[in-house]
Parts: C-alpha cells; structure tokens; sequence
C-alpha cells in the first residue's frame, strides 16, 4: 500500500549496493521519523535524520563498541545510501539523497538471504504495531555453534540491540522520533524491541541462478 500524504513524516531507506554494483544487487533497509509537533520537515530535520542514520550503521554503540557495518558481509561494497522522502510531499516523491561510506565490509560472508533481525513495537506490542529491519547480508563472524546450531553470537545480539537503543534514543532527543507508520496511517513513536538468538531469512536477497544442473 502506498503511503499516505501526511505532514511531519518522513520516510528513510538506506541502501548498501552490492559488490556486483547492479541496480538489482541492493540491500534495503526503511525507517520512518515523525514531528513531535506534526511539522512540515525542513532541510536541516533532513540533514540530522540523515546524520543519525549514518551513524546507526558506522559507529560504535553508545558507551561501548561494535558497529553494525562491522557484521557485514563481502557482498556489499562501500558505497551506501540514505533515501529520505519527505511524506507531506505528492507521490511520486522524489529523495533526498545523502552518499556515505561502510568500513569493515571485506569479511567472508554468509548466503545473502541471511539476515538478523531487529524487532520494534510503538507502545503495545501487537499486530499492525510492530514492524523489523532486516541487517544483512552477513559476516560468517557474527555467529557460531551452540551445540549443533548455528546462531548468532551474544555479542552481535548487543550490537543490534545497542544501535537501536541509540537510534531511538538520539530521534527522541532531536524531536523527530524514530516511529511506526501503521495500516491506518498514524504513525507512533517507537517504545520498544528485541533480537532473537535465530537467523532470518530474506528470499528476495539471495543470489539468481547462474547455471542449473540436469538429471538423470
């Protein structure tokens, strides 16, 4: 469903492109940001949503360390994207578009469908209230065995618990909090989250077949 037409919202993609640096070879992730006064974003509201979103991905956690770009696997190159659409604006909306650089993405990497999630509510966590961004694709470094399964490491559960934590905090502190856009067009702050000690998958980031192998 198309967004809605609603003042003092303004969406966010950032994209990492691929190593292939096809168009197709992208790996998406969206947010959305709300005026606590319902206000229409000016360019510098842009500018400091854009700042925190790069921060998000290239910093280390507030009071500690680990970066989000760090768990990232070879399939990214370091050119990356923030898309910012502002929401009071007629489709077809163009972006606002800010270029930034990923460092530690060289690492040997798992199939790209593979992600982690981090999961948000606004408030109450219940259904058309809760919404995911998927990180990925991913180190082969930011799991390991426990017993016979492979999950992802306590250490890369609070990477991604810790960034969001400061995505969250630094909204909030900025006035335009990190929200929810629900079915029903309201958008509401974010209040809560977690990361589950499993790996999720994204079908539409895996590898197109190349070749194919016939039997009998």
């Amino acid at each position: 469903m198309a967004d809605p037409t609603v003042p003092g919202l303004v969406r966010a993609q950032v994209v990492h492109q691929g190593d292939s640096n096809l168009p197709e070879d992208r790996f998406v992730t969206t947010y959305v940001f709300g005026s606590q006064d319902g206000g229409v974003p000016t360019d510098t509201d842009l500018d400091g949503i854009a700042a925190r979103l790069q921060s998000f991905w290239t910093d280390d956690v507030v009071g500690g360390s680990g970066t989000l770009s760090a768990l990232l696997g070879g399939q990214v190159n370091n050119a990356s994207q923030i898309r910012l659409y502002r929401l009071n604006d007629d489709p077809p909306r163009e972006p606002t578009v800010y270029d930034f650089t990923l460092t530690g993405t060289a690492a040997t990497g798992m199939p790209a469908e593979v992600a982690l999630c981090i999961s948000y509510f606004a408030t109450r966590n219940i259904a058309g209230r809760r919404g995911r961004i998927y990180i990925g694709p991913l180190s082969s470094s930011v799991g390991s065995f426990i017993g016979a399964d492979w999950r992802p490491t306590t250490a890369t559960r609070d990477t991604l618990a810790g960034k969001a934590t400061d995505l969250l905090a630094a909204a909030d502190l900025a006035g335009w909090p990190w929200a929810l856009l629900s079915s029903d067009g309201v958008a509401r702050p974010i209040t809560d989250g977690w990361v589950d000690d499993a790996f999720d998958t994204q079908r539409r980031r895996g590898l197109d077949p190349t070749d194919r192998t016939l039997w009998p």
